[in-house]
């Protein structure tokens, strides 16, 4: 599943990959600025994020997460 590799990428601690795991999250292409190859992928960080998550993490609601294109076993975006 693509969120276990990517819990696996961000180094999730082990306590927090269940929620983690539970949220919602919509990844995204970064199609540069050219927009004909695929860099990589990003999500934004829910509201839903746990407080424990947010201080582990050192993210804040609304941050963009950048991930490389190796994480995902997939060809096109449409198929996250």
């Amino acid at each position: 599943m693509v969120n276990d590799s990517v819990a696996e990428y961000l180094e999730i601690p082990p306590d927090l990959v269940d929620d983690f795991l539970s949220l919602d999250l919509e990844y995204h292409a970064d199609m540069g600025s050219s927009g004909d190859m695929t860099y990589g992928y990003y999500f934004e960080v829910p509201e839903d994020t746990s407080e424990a998550l947010l201080c582990a993490m050192r993210w804040d609601v609304g941050d963009t997460v950048e991930l490389p294109l190796n994480i995902f076993d997939v060809d096109e975006p449409d198929e996250l």
